[in-house]
């Protein structure tokens, strides 16, 4: 079987690859992928690391905290302006 995964879907697969959920068959297509490139390797391995901790005890935040950080901002900004919107007309 051709491996034709692009290294988006690989991005994507690799949380719960990491996390044992995939199948026999996804587990096969994405070391393949892994073997030839050399990104979505460097990913994996940045994946697997263990969380780093600061001095305080809290965990680094990391890029999904950071964007639903960021979503959360957007949204109520959206809210807001949507509220303002109705309230001049």
């Amino acid at each position: 079987m051709k491996n034709d995964l692009s290294c988006e879907v690989v991005k994507d697969l690799l949380p719960l690859y990491i996390d044992d959920l995939t199948s026999d068959v996804t587990n096969g297509a994405i070391e393949d992928h892994i073997h030839s490139c050399s990104q979505c390797s460097e990913v994996l391995i940045r994946m697997s690391e263990p969380e780093i901790f600061s001095e305080d005890g809290s965990a680094d935040i990391d890029f999904l905290k950071k964007n639903r950080k960021i979503n959360k901002r957007n949204i109520l900004i959206g809210i807001i302006a949507t509220f303002v919107i109705v309230l001049t007309d």
